[in-house]
This record gives C-alpha cells, sequence and structure tokens, in this order.
C-alpha cells in the first residue's frame, strides 16, 4: 500500500499543494471581510469571482486525476487481457483498482471538506460585511457624539460668559481632564416612572435648596452587576424655557475622592418617549462649585450611590 499513501506528482498536479492554495483563500476571504470593514468598502463580487474560480479549478484537478488513474488502470489490466467494463467505482480484487479507488476516496474527501468550507464562508458575504459595516459606524458615531461634548465643554469653560472658571483659571485652562470615551459606559436603562413622588427640597452645598421630585428610577446593568439610580425633576426649572423635558441625574461611585470630584457628578438628561431611557456616563461633569465656590450645588443623595468604578466623563479639576 506504500503506493497509495505516497505523494505523487502527475502531470505538474499535486493535490496537497492544491489543498494548500484553498486554505491560503480560505485566510485571504477572511482578511478581506477586516480590510472591507475598515477600508468602508464591499467587494463581494470579487469575493464570488475567486470563490467559483478556485472551485473550477478545483473540480478540474480532481476530473484530471480521475483520468489519469483510469487510464492507468484500463492499460495495466489492458495488458493482462482483462476488460475494463465495470466502471473505476466498482471494487474488484485487482491491486491497481483498490490503489486507486482508495487514493480517489481520501482524494475527494479532503476536495469536498475544503469546498465546504469554501461556501460556509462565502455564503452571504454581503450580509455579514454590512451588519459589520453598521456596527462599526454606530461605535464611531458614538465616539463622535463622545469628543463633541467634551469640545463644547471645553468651549464654554473658556468663554468668559458662560465659564464658571474664576478669572485667574480661565486664563491658563487648556481643557478639562476626561477620560478616554468610553462606548461600554453608554447603557440604556429600563425606566419606571414615579408619579405618586412627593416633591422634596434637596440640600446643597450652601443654604439653598432646589424644589425636585423623582420622576422616575432608571434600572441597568453596569460591569455585569444590576444597579438603579433615581432620576429628578426640578420644579423651580420646568417652567422655564428650554428645561421642560430636564432630567436631573446626579451620581457618586467608587472614583470619588481618587480620579474624580469627591461630591460625586451630574448627568443632563431628557424624558424619555419610551420605558427606556439612554444614561451616557461619559457626559458625567462636575458641580460648577468644584470651580468656583460662589455656586451652590445639589448635594448627590444617599441612595444615588453606584457600588463600582464610572471611569468614565470628567475627572477631578486641578488648576
Amino acid at each position: 500500500m506504500a503506493s497509495v499513501c505516497h505523494r505523487k506528482r502527475i502531470h505538474g498536479l499535486d493535490a496537497i499543494a492544491v489543498l494548500r492554495m484553498l486554505k491560503n483563500v480560505v485566510g485571504r476571504r477572511e482578511l478581506g471581510i477586516v480590510n472591507a470593514i475598515h477600508n468602508q468598502e464591499g467587494h463581494v463580487v470579487s469575493i464570488w469571482l475567486e470563490f467559483f474560480c478556485w472551485a473550477g479549478g478545483l473540480f478540474f484537478c480532481a476530473s484530471f486525476r480521475f483520468w489519469v488513474f483510469a487510464m492507468t488502470a484500463y492499460k495495466q489490466n489492458k495488458r493482462k487481457g482483462e476488460r475494463f467494463q465495470k466502471g473505476i467505482s466498482h471494487r474488484i480484487r485487482n491491486y491497481p483498482f483498490q490503489a486507486i479507488d482508495l487514493t480517489l476516496s481520501l482524494e475527494m474527501r479532503h476536495i469536498f471538506f475544503w469546498c465546504g468550507l469554501l461556501v460556509l464562508f462565502s455564503c452571504k458575504p454581503e450580509k455579514q460585511y454590512h451588519d459589520a459595516r453598521t456596527e462599526l459606524e454606530a461605535a464611531t458615531g458614538k465616539l463622535k457624539e463622545i469628543v463633541r461634548f467634551q469640545e463644547e465643554m471645553n468651549a464654554s469653560f473658556r468663554n468668559p460668559e458662560s465659564s464658571p472658571l474664576p478669572d485667574r483659571y480661565r486664563k491658563n485652562f487648556t481643557g478639562l481632564d476626561f477620560y478616554a470615551p468610553d462606548t461600554s459606559y453608554q447603557v440604556l436603562a429600563n425606566f419606571t416612572r414615579t408619579p405618586e413622588a412627593i416633591p422634596f427640597l434637596m440640600p446643597s452645598t450652601t443654604d439653598e435648596k432646589s424644589r425636585e421630585v423623582v420622576y422616575g428610577i432608571a434600572s441597568f446593568e453596569l460591569h455585569g452587576k444590576p444597579h438603579q439610580l433615581e432620576i429628578y425633576h426640578s420644579l423651580d426649572l420646568m417652567d422655564d424655557e428650554g428645561y421642560e423635558d430636564y432630567l436631573f441625574l446626579p451620581f457618586t461611585d467608587e472614583t470619588n475622592g481618587l480620579d474624580t470630584y469627591g461630591g460625586g457628578r451630574y448627568i443632563d438628561l431628557t424624558i424619555p418617549d419610551g420605558a427606556t431611557i439612554l444614561i451616557d456616563f461619559n457626559k458625567a461633569y462636575n458641580p460648577y462649585c468644584v470651580y468656583n465656590k460662589k455656586y451652590s450645588c445639589p448635594l448627590v443623595p444617599r441612595q444615588n450611590n453606584l457600588r463600582t468604578k464610572v471611569e468614565a466623563g470628567v475627572k477631578a479639576f486641578d488648576p
């Protein structure tokens, strides 16, 4: 059986080399998807053309080898005076035919295996590409929104009419210190409205108090753990133009006193239409009293403490 296991070339064709070429095709197929995603342009037609070219070449190689084996067996049996009647697939007790049958069986298994892989990797490439491109574009859009928020905050702090910074800090102000944008801190929370909530006075860093009401409770997961935060509606601002749908989310977390202000941070939200609300912790900002003691800032309620690190948004201010 050495002749069966021995790999030999017939008219310049090598089945193992063909299989290796097919492996490279599959590798280039995967790489092509990645490149198409990064370049934001698809090559679906070329991928299918490549598949059919290699599949056709593989079929030609298999047919040629089948023909060579058949002719070789026919000549050997003709010399012995035997007739080639029952076809190459019929097993007879003859060494050349047994070798041919076993060799073709092994090679055809490899051929069908790699053809199956090619079909698998080529199935619905357009959908794979468009799904990946959609995810990439969505992620890019979210990152751009976070960067835009940071740029707008810096511009506001540079503007003497809107900046909370005293003149001595604003003159040398170059920008706030932010965490790097991280879309994992954009959470879609379940939002349960609390229409029966009773208004209360929220204390501040001064003697002033603001009239607030718990508008709803946001429930979400962060870092694999469930969390809840109360979201407030200011009764003092609800009649002001532009603040009709304004919601206020103060919170504390385990970065306070380390990377962020010890008293917690705020996030501005708007009343959602449905039963969910998007909370983007990348937009967490410091109370203005951090920058200037003349401001009165609401204190974060004790129940709005997150027992995790929120490494997103504005960091502590270091003038």
